[in-house]
């Protein structure tokens, strides 16, 4: 009985530290619109290689379980990859310092020192980012999704700007843009 109390405060405190519940149904949504987000760059066509939309998932450990499972869901959605492009995903730890080439880099909820060391790396290398959490937006993230009755796109215009990533006009029409003030979303 012990050992089931001091598990539940270990596991109740780990969510509190990150601070998101990870939700299938979201990342079935994510797995959806990742690749095909991508298609919003304007430098899209000099951005891919050996023509592979390649997504860097970075994760914490305690999100392993929804990381593989959103890695699984773009394999499954684009087991025959979209408009003549493959649909390729990797997963890499938080806590490691590679950081490969990605068509775009999704992050999982973590501290915001790693959600603010990756964005910085992306801006430089002018690589699309999307959060599972919009609260990140204000570490730098590009992009994150709100969903009540729809499902929108929000935008960091500031971090386009900076990063020099020129998005389609259609998105920027549909999307929300992102604010610093957290009320205006």
């Amino acid at each position: 009985m012990f050992f089931l109390r001091v598990f539940f405060l270990i596991a109740v405190f780990n969510s509190l530290t990150f601070g998101a519940i990870i939700n299938e149904s979201i990342l079935k949504i994510h797995a959806t619109l990742l690749p095909k987000i991508t298609f919003m760059d304007n430098d899209f066509d000099h951005k891919v290689q050996n023509q592979e939309i390649s997504i860097l998932i970075y994760y914490n450990e305690n999100d392993y379980s929804s990381a593989l499972a959103l890695k699984d869901a773009i394999a499954k959605k684009y087991k025959d990859g979209i408009k003549g492009y493959t649909i390729t995903s990797t997963l890499q730890k938080y806590n490691t310092n590679k950081t490969p080439h990605a068509t775009i880099i999704y992050l999982f909820p973590s501290t915001s020192k790693n959600i603010t060391t990756l964005t910085k790396y992306a801006t430089q290398k002018k690589q699309l980012t999307f959060a599972y959490s919009k609260d990140d937006l204000a570490l730098g993230v590009l992009f994150a999704l709100t969903i009540g009755s729809d499902v929108k796109p929000i935008v960091n215009l500031d971090i386009m700007k900076e990063s020099g990533i020129n998005l389609r006009p259609t998105l920027l029409k549909i999307a929300k843009r992102y604010q610093d003030d957290p009320s205006a979303q």
